[in-house]
Formats: structure tokens, C-alpha cells, sequence
């Protein structure tokens, strides 16, 4: 029969429609590779209003440089250049201070210049022995 009939801006109906429905799933899909950059950018104060994504690209790169280890100082306090070393360090610390026995160290010329909390005859109170009448006070 007939050709379908252009409009007067030579689009049909149909394929303004499809248009229509293109340009939507376009700023679908820009509104979700800006959501994606801004959350890998962490910047929570932005609520989306700028489109331009080179912006999050730029705090995703600055990110990962500020987050990156390029030494790290081992037990010894050798500075630790290559990954290896930088991956071992902290494992070595950890080792070494949850598992090295230490001697027990004196703290008597630290202590006498905090004041004492409790007197020698409250210290005397607390270490007597406990009876059967203050038991059943208690109670």
C-alpha cells in the first residue's frame, strides 16, 4: 500500500519513538558510569551533578598513588624498597612482637612519680583474708 508517512521533519512517528527511546538508554547509561567513577573516587560530598568523568578518573589515579607503599622499615630499621620486602616487613614485626618473650622490666623509677591511688592501709584492707561474716553481709 502506501509508504508510511514522513512527518514534516522527515522522521516518522516510529522512528521518533526509537529515538526517544535510544537518547533515554544513553543517559541511563551515562548516569551509571558517573555513579561508578564517583563511588571508586569516594567523593560522598558530590551528589552527581557534574557528567564530566575525566573529574573521577583524575581522584581514582590520585587515590591509588596516595594509597601505594613504596618502602616500609623492617624490624631491624632497614628501609625495604622491593614488594617482596614491603610484604614481608610487617609480617616479621608482628611475628617477632607476639611471639618473643621479654623479660619482665622494671618500672619502680617510672611509677614513684604518679601518685598513689591506694594507701598502704587500704592495700593492707584488700589483702586480708576473707571471712564467713562478710560473706553473709553481702549476701
Amino acid at each position: 500500500m502506501y509508504p508510511k508517512r514522513k512527518e514534516e521533519h522527515g522522521l516518522s512517528q516510529e522512528n521518533k519513538k526509537h529515538e526517544s527511546d535510544l537518547y533515554l538508554q544513553l543517559c541511563r547509561a551515562n548516569r551509571e558510569e558517573e555513579l561508578k567513577w564517583r563511588l571508586k573516587s569516594r567523593q560522598l560530598w558530590l551528589q552527581g551533578g557534574d557528567k564530566n568523568s575525566a573529574f573521577f578518573h583524575k581522584q581514582t589515579t590520585t587515590r591509588k598513588i596516595r594509597n601505594n607503599v613504596n618502602s616500609i622499615l623492617d624490624v631491624e630499621g632497614n628501609r625495604q624498597n622491593t614488594q617482596d620486602g614491603i610484604r614481608k616487613a610487617p609480617t616479621e614485626h608482628y611475628r617477632d612482637l607476639l611471639t618473643e618473650t621479654k623479660e619482665e622490666e622494671d618500672y619502680t623509677e617510672l611509677l614513684q612519680h604518679l601518685p598513689t591511688g591506694i594507701s598502704k592501709e587500704m592495700n593492707s584492707n584488700l589483702n586480708k583474708e576473707i571471712d564467713e561474716e562478710e560473706i553473709r553481709i553481702s549476701i
